[in-house]
């Protein structure tokens, strides 16, 4: 069960109060400690992928200051999603995720009052995780099985996609489409990441998963192209006008079904 070990809290430029919570997968509760962040706490970043990967990773980096040797060291496990940082927006789940035990460090040179510096991530963890299920499975369930694998705190979840099973369909295309998960076990019966198991479910769809603003988006390009758009304000000189890679001679094969025969028709 997971407890609170650590919090903290801090306001935006805007004046906007943020709050970070550690928990930590344990037998007993801890008593919550507040602990002293620095001047930059924290950053969260997604990371620059094309625009058409499944799954848009993003990581947090949290700065602690460290009152004693080592204080954090601790923090440091090698169980996957051990320990997750949820951080809060005005009181609302802004991002979550869990330790990446392998971005984890601090200095060796000072006693006290330094700076350690953790990482957390939302879906890395799922690299490291093998897909165990087998069997027939909707592309819910397995979708599922996934993001409660990566083990962080989970907001609402919103779907922008524009892909159905026919023209006028109105359905849940993942609840009507299913798959046999033996397929993600090869030739020697050894299994694929859950992070590969849910880029390939994704990928035929060309949807892409993401959190962001205490959600979890599930959507495809075409999907959101008519949304409204938000204003963008750029700063600094460093900025650049670029384009994104075209296709010509795009060559589309649809395969008719076969005519029914008349005798049994």
């Amino acid at each position: 069960m997971n407890f609170l070990r650590y919090y903290s809290g801090f306001y935006s430029r805007d004046n906007i109060p943020y709050r970070i919570e550690i928990w930590q997968d344990a037998k007993t509760a801890f008593e919550p400690e507040r602990i002293t962040l620095t001047a930059d706490p924290v950053e969260i970043e997604w990371a620059e992928v094309d625009k058409l990967e499944p799954v848009h990773s993003s990581s947090a980096t949290l700065n602690m200051v460290s009152m004693s040797d080592r204080y954090f060291a601790d923090l440091y496990t090698v169980e996957p999603g051990a320990i997750r940082l949820d951080i809060l927006r005005n009181g609302k789940l802004y991002w979550s995720g869990t330790l990446d035990t392998e971005l984890f460090g601090e200095p060796y040179a000072y006693k006290d009052r330094y700076v350690t510096t953790v990482t957390f991530s939302d879906f890395a963890v799922l690299d490291r995780l093998d897909w165990q299920e087998r069997g027939i499975k909707s592309m819910s369930e397995i979708l599922e099985i996934c993001i409660m694998a990566a083990g962080f705190n989970r907001g609402s979840f919103e779907k922008h996609i524009s892909t159905g099973l026919n023209k006028d369909y109105k359905g849940n295309l993942f609840a009507d489409c299913s798959l046999m998960c033996d397929n993600f076990f090869d030739e020697d019966d050894e299994p694929s990441s859950i992070r590969e198991v849910l880029n390939e479910i994704l990928r035929p769809f060309a949807l892409r998963l993401k959190q962001k603003n205490g959600k979890i988006l599930l959507y495809d390009i075409n999907g959101i192209y008519d949304t409204e758009p938000t204003p963008v304000q750029w700063r600094g000189t460093d900025a650049e006008l670029g384009v994104e890679p075209v296709y010509n001679k795009v060559c589309l094969l649809y395969t008719s079904p076969s005519p029914r025969d008349p005798k049994t028709s």
